[in-house]
């Protein structure tokens, strides 16, 4: 799928548009507000659903549309979408300010503001 014709990746971008509707304004699945989120997570769905037919598997066989397989690229995007907003909330909690200090910081044993 390195060299797939525009149908295979405007397919893509609609599964992955989908994927981004359904996160990011029915269940707000976002870290990021607006449309800037949104289209975030269709990037990220793209890139999920591109990889979903090869590591997922090629089938139904019956079912495809321009060498593309809606099931793996739908749950390639899924999955895609839902591990990187879990990374960065992850991420971003743990650069909470606490006190003064990053909470990484405050959580290693790292100096602490006051604590003389």
């Amino acid at each position: 799928m390195i060299g797939m014709s525009f149908i295979s990746f405007a397919a893509l971008v609609g599964v992955s548009a989908i994927v981004a509707l359904v996160l990011h304004y029915w269940v707000k699945y976002r870290t990021v507000e607006g449309f800037e989120g949104f289209l975030g997570k269709v990037i990220v769905g793209w890139l999920g659903a591109w990889l979903g037919s090869p590591v997922l598997g090629h089938w139904p066989v019956n079912l495809s549309f321009a060498d593309i397989y809606p099931i793996p690229a739908f749950l390639g995007a899924l999955s895609t979408v839902f591990s990187v907003v879990l990374l960065f909330k992850t991420l971003s909690s743990l650069a909470l300010q606490v006190g003064g200090n990053v909470a990484a910081t405050a959580m290693m044993g790292g100096p602490q503001k006051g604590a003389a």
